[in-house]
């Protein structure tokens, strides 16, 4: 379980979380951009890959 209050306190035993994290956020916000007509659809996807990935890696 990560610590909530310093996301970095594990960093030593998932070195990838954040960096992950860090690539998949801005992809959330061009993938809305580009997607104007449906951005909900696009942003609940991208929400759900980003717990997975968190969830697979922590």
């Amino acid at each position: 379980m990560l610590d909530v209050r310093n996301p970095f306190s594990h960093r030593q035993h998932n070195p990838n979380v954040a960096e992950i994290l860090m690539v998949i956020d801005p992809m959330i916000g061009i993938q809305r951009a580009l997607t104007l007509k449906r951005p909900n659809v696009c942003a609940e996807r991208f929400r759900d890959v980003r717990k997975f990935v968190a969830e697979s890696v922590c």
